[in-house]
């Protein structure tokens, strides 16, 4: 992701990124193995990375639950795959 974004990548704070990782392990453990092996995380844009922020934060304000995070997420990391 950071290599595909370039200086993009700079451009999130480090509780951001700790968003997407935390969003990213969420859609691992929810995510059947075949499926996440063929996501293709090199192909996020910042706007995927904005809507997978979007559903943390959701989470955070506990307007959305983590298995239901998890199942959006995935739907991004399908999407671009």
């Amino acid at each position: 992701m950071r290599k595909n974004l370039g200086d993009g990548w700079k451009r999130f704070t480090l509780q951001e990124v700790k968003t997407l990782r935390s969003m990213i392990g969420e859609a691992w453990v929810f995510t059947d193995r075949k499926a996440w092996e063929t996501f293709s995380f090199a192909r996020l844009t910042r706007e995927d990375l904005d809507a997978i922020l979007r559903v943390g934060n959701a989470v955070d304000r506990r307007e959305m639950s983590g298995a239901d995070a998890a199942k959006q997420v995935s739907g991004i990391l399908r999407r671009v795959s």
